[in-house]
C-alpha cells in the first residue's frame, strides 16, 4: 500500500508489549541493523529491548505503508 499522507495528517499507532517475551525478541532480532542489535542488547531488562526494537520495526513498516520501499529498505 502506498498512500501518502496528506500534510495536515498524523498516522499513530501503538503495540502492547505485555506478555510478549524472548520468542518476540528473537523474531525482532533479524529485521534490526546489527548497530541497532547491539544497542537493543544493551538495556538491562527484556521489556525495554523489546520497547526499543519494537519501535523501530514498527517505523519501518509504517514508513513502507506510505512510501515505496520495503520495511528493509530503511536502515
Amino acid at each position: 500500500m502506498n498512500s501518502r499522507l496528506p500534510d495536515s495528517k498524523v498516522d499513530v499507532r501503538y503495540v502492547f508489549i505485555n506478555g510478549a517475551g524472548n520468542e518476540t525478541y528473537a523474531r525482532l532480532l533479524p529485521q534490526l541493523t546489527s548497530n541497532e542489535r547491539t544497542r537493543a542488547d544493551q538495556y538491562l531488562r527484556l521489556k525495554d529491548r523489546l520497547a526499543f526494537s519494537v519501535g523501530r520495526v514498527l517505523v519501518r513498516k509504517m514508513l513502507s505503508q506510505h512510501e515505496a520501499e520495503p520495511p528493509g529498505g530503511w536502515h
